[in-house]
């Protein structure tokens, strides 16, 4: 039994190895849906790339410091208990 694929025209299914759509009367030619397929795989490629990229991470708790001082002074755990000062 012959494989059915779709026309890329008209989108019929026709059977596996003939040249032209029967119903469109369009020349089948196998790298069309290749070309198809492969756009709508970069596209979806790209897209969930540029979601992540968008990603920040999750957000600072209440009360969140970074370790580091502004200005290098101190240690974190002094900026911490003093306040900064």
């Amino acid at each position: 039994m012959d494989e059915l694929s779709p026309c890329a025209h008209c989108n019929r299914h026709v059977r596996g190895g003939t040249e032209r759509c029967p119903f469109c009367q369009e020349s089948l030619s196998p790298s069309a849906a290749g070309v198809r397929c492969g756009v709508t795989v970069a596209l979806a490629l790209a897209a969930g790339l540029s979601l992540a990229a968008c990603y920040g991470g999750p957000p600072h708790p209440q009360g969140y410091s970074p370790r580091t001082t502004p200005q290098g002074e101190g240690t974190p755990m002094q900026v911490a208990s003093d306040g900064g000062r």
